[in-house]
């Protein structure tokens, strides 16, 4: 059965820059019937435009990002049935359990219609902006997947890893489905993490 997505980026364009009227495009989206909306993200962004892996870059440094999870909750807010989605969430840029958090209760307030989209984006210069490491991205992200799970389905919870740490933690409420899929955005990858390369893998 064929589905229609649509991505919002830049719709703010079409209301002289007012992304607040974007919402009434999305309650429109979820009138017509249309199956999913999609956001994407960047916390900051670096000058250096010409490192963009995917050939030119699309867009310039005067271009808004506007922050997925509290738009998506927006969205959330005046729509009933079309899925949510982050494509991608730079999910190293936040800590692992702030992120559970999030999604679980953007979950249960979207009554289970989110897409939980994760990837790690393309630019150093985000990370250090962030005060996170470049280095070790894969494992961070990789973690911070297993950190949601745990406290997703566990309390207390428990984690021991190389960049999340914590024993008897309780992280409430859960998400609304169960399991919550968790899908991941990546550049093709030579490195043997074939769970993690190509949009679409899950967690295994």
């Amino acid at each position: 059965m064929t589905k229609i997505a649509i991505g919002v980026y830049g719709l703010e364009r079409w209301f002289g820059g007012d992304f607040a009227s974007v919402i009434d495009v999305v309650r429109a989206a979820d009138e017509a019937g249309i199956d999913q909306v999609s956001i994407t993200d960047h916390v900051v962004m670096g000058e250096h435009l010409e490192n963009y892996p995917y050939g030119p870059f699309r867009d310039n440094l005067e271009a808004p990002w506007y922050e997925p999870v509290t738009s998506l909750a927006a969205f959330a807010g005046v729509t009933k049935n079309i899925r949510l989605s982050m494509g991608i969430l730079i999910a190293p840029l936040r800590p692992a359990v702030l992120l559970a958090k999030q999604v679980a209760t953007f979950d249960v307030l979207s009554r289970g219609r989110l897409d939980v989209g994760l990837g790690l984006g393309w630019r150093k210069e985000e990370y250090d902006a962030a005060g996170v490491p470049w280095e070790g991205r894969y494992q961070r992200m990789e973690e911070q997947v297993r950190v949601c799970r745990e406290l997703w389905t566990k309390a207390p919870a428990a984690f021991h890893g190389k960049t999340v740490d914590f024993e008897k933690i309780h992280a409430l409420p859960r998400p609304v489905q169960a399991p919550l899929p968790v899908w991941f955005g990546l550049a093709p990858c030579s490195d043997g993490r074939a769970a993690l390369c190509g949009f679409g893998a899950p967690l295994a």
